[in-house]
This record gives C-alpha cells, structure tokens and sequence, in this order.
C-alpha cells in the first residue's frame, strides 16, 4: 500500500488486483482470503478487498446470491439495492443493504466481480460518516477496483 498525491493505493500484482481510495487510508491486518484491510481513521469508515476460488461455471450473479445470503443470515441486514457494472469488461453487481431492525439503508456497500476462477468482494463500511460522505464515497467504489 501506498499514498500518491492524497489518494491511497494498494496493487496485488499477483492476483491482478488494484485498489484506488480517495484520501488517506491506513491499512490493517487481513484475515486470511482478505487481500487487504484499510481505515480511513480509527473507528470510521473501512474497506475489505477479499477473494474467493469459484468454479468456472459460477457467475457473478450466483456469487452475488451467496454473498447476499451470507449478510442476510442473522436477519439483521436486508439487500435493498443491486446494480449492475462492468470492471474492465468482466460483470460485476454493486449491492446496497438497510438495517432491517431501524428500517434505515445501512452505510454498507458491496460490489462482487468474477475473473476466470477467482471471485473478488469489495466491501465498504461508512462507520458514522455523515450522508453526504458516505454518498461521496460510494460514487467512487465502482472506479476503485481494478481487475487484470
């Protein structure tokens, strides 16, 4: 990871993969199947970049489901946004959730992409950011993702 001209940059040249943020992020600890963990500050807005092997018959769609099924599963979260984009001409899906409970949208967004056999998530979570920050911030996510 690195900063150049107040953005922040990570490239996985392995795996074909690059991420580009407005601002300064700092990076944590990923998990394993976790390319990357990165902070905007202590406690407020993070993103997780992760892979996935998929088979070649699975599209983006059924990865797509499985990951919806996956945030859906302890009813505290509900998909209520699904938006198709293209990633250096591979499909991808931007999903959208709300909080199910306060019957508010939840500042978590996704956008899932498949390559040949690997299956990458982007996930950003706008911890407290204000609405029109976390509006900003998720007109950049689509363009933040590069896949090789």
């Amino acid at each position: 990871m690195n900063h150049e001209n107040g953005d922040t940059f990570y490239r996985n040249p392995k795996y074909g993969i690059a991420l580009h943020l407005p601002g300064f992020w700092f990076g944590s600890q990923p998990l394993p199947m976790q390319y990357c963990v990165l902070q905007k500050d202590e406690g407020g807005p993070a993103v997780v970049l992760a892979g996935d092997y998929l088979p070649l018959w699975v599209n983006v769609d059924a990865y797509a489901a499985q990951v919806r099924r996956q945030v859906e599963s302890d009813g505290t979260l509900a998909m209520d946004r699904q938006d198709k984009l293209t990633l250096q001409g591979a499909p991808a899906l931007e999903l959208g959730f709300r909080n199910v409970a306060l019957g508010i949208p939840a500042q978590i967004a996704m956008v899932v992409a498949k390559k040949g056999t690997r299956g990458y998530l982007l996930v950003v979570v706008g911890q407290d950011m204000e609405p029109d920050e976390w509006q900003e911030l998720l007109g950049k996510v689509p363009q933040a993702l590069e896949i090789r």
